[in-house]
């Protein structure tokens, strides 16, 4: 079996290819550094390029991140969703008969009550904006082309990078609080973490695109959920109850007072589709405690550069 990747650079490219990889998926790289197998550049236009191998599957998940959706939305726009119809027609030009396109939870907008694949999306930001523009170009070429199509929105991920050095996505909560806990002592919340967030190991979305790769839908809409959802605050709770048992250190969390008297709506965020599967290998506890010593590797080495 052998597949085209976007993204592989990323966080969750490069976790994808490390997870089909293991599965015996020959992967073929695409993107714009030099290391990369294929030449893609969603912002470079005009000129076609030698066309891409024909293979099982083209899996997408290049994209501006959130932040860069935030502080650059007319590029961010072009990246996601002028880049998804670029891929798309590479696609159909070398007659690859399945896409695979890697969203978010966050086209739904709402992060309250029940969230099925059922749910009509609202984003409330060009992040969430931007990947639903991208979903309704894959499934209008599953129509046009006669494509078998998967579009996947996981919610939260989490794992560990393959490359802690090089990983640059410390904004996200579950990496934010593991650093911030063992560089400073503390977890320091910008609101009362009372907001619900479910979270999914990055296993869980390489096992849903390697089932996605014989798909013979037309096209499949997929919710990824994970069988933990906590708070904010309880996932700084977590961190600091397993800083206390991995690095026995006391780690204080800082929030300001929760004066809203309403009562908070429950999060489910499932799939009609797909179980909920939990194990140990890919708990949640078992991250926060590989992460935080992660943290002790990575940022010691850094103070001691610092120092000298």
């Amino acid at each position: 079996m052998k597949v085209i990747l976007t993204g592989s650079t990323g966080m969750v490219g490069a976790a994808v290819a490390h997870y089909l990889s293991a599965k015996g998926v020959t992967i073929l790289t695409a993107g714009r550094t030099s290391n990369s197998d294929l030449a893609f550049d969603p912002l470079v236009t005009a000129v076609r390029r030698l066309p891409w191998p024909t293979c099982d599957a083209i899996i997408h998940i290049a994209a501006a991140n959130e932040i860069a959706c935030r502080d650059n939305p007319a590029k961010a726009l072009l990246t996601n969703v002028f880049g998804t119809q670029v891929v798309l027609e590479e696609c159909v030009l070398a007659k690859i008969p399945s896409f695979i396109y890697v969203s978010t939870f966050n086209v739904y907008g709402s992060t309250r009550g029940l969230i099925n694949e059922q749910m009509t999306p609202s984003p409330i930001d060009n992040y969430g904006l931007t990947h639903l523009f991208s979903e309704q170009c894959v499934e209008n070429y599953s129509k046009t082309h006669n494509l078998f199509t998967t579009v996947l929105r996981p919610s939260n991920l989490f794992g560990i990078p393959e490359n802690i050095d090089e990983f640059n996505r410390w904004t996200l909560i579950p990496y934010a609080f593991c650093k911030e806990a063992f560089t400073s002592g503390r977890i320091v919340l910008k609101t009362p973490g009372t907001q619900l967030r479910n979270f999914v190991h990055l296993d869980h979305l390489g096992n849903a695109i390697y089932s996605a790769i014989d798909s013979k839908h037309s096209f499949q809409l997929l919710n990824i959920a994970g069988s933990d959802t906590l708070s904010v605050r309880q996932f700084a709770e977590l961190v600091a109850e397993r800083a206390l048992l991995t690095l026995g250190r006391v780690i204080e969390i800082l929030a300001p007072e929760d004066v809203s008297v309403k009562q908070l709506v429950p999060l489910l965020f499932v799939s009609e589709s797909i179980p909920i599967v939990g194990d140990e290998a890919t708990s949640i506890e078992r991250f926060v405690d590989e992460m935080l010593l992660l943290c002790r590797h990575r940022f010691k080495i850094l103070d001691s550069h610092a120092s000298t």
